[in-house]
């Protein structure tokens, strides 16, 4: 049996589809938010130093929620921070680990 309205049930149609679409990105989104706190979490407990707790939460921030614009070199150099940053005290320390971990993360990106 034909509808006598094709019109509203196309738009039906657009509606349940644009509903469908953005359900994933609230769950996406979601997990992106308990990965940033699992980042934050991990890595800043044993961390007094202020300068240091802010390049980790920065390095957190670029890897679970401004992810999609980094590059394979981006993620090896924050993922190398959170790794070599945590217990990190001293201000003088910050500047030789922060430098390794750029030139690890530009030479691995020669071998991926």
């Amino acid at each position: 049996m034909k509808s006598i309205h094709p019109v509203p049930r196309a738009a039906t149609r657009i509606v349940l589809l644009a509903a469908l679409a953005a359900a994933p990105s609230a769950a996406f989104a979601f997990n992106e938010e308990a990965n940033y706190n699992e980042c934050i979490l991990n890595t800043v407990s044993n961390t007094w130093n202020r300068n240091v707790v802010e390049m980790i939460r920065a390095s957190c921030d670029r890897l679970y929620r401004r992810w999609a614009m980094l590059t394979p070199t981006d993620v090896s150099f924050h993922r190398c921070l959170l790794a070599h940053l945590p217990g990190v005290q001293s201000n003088a320390a910050i500047g030789p680990v922060v430098q390794a971990c750029r030139r690890q993360s530009t030479d691995s990106d020669h071998f991926d």
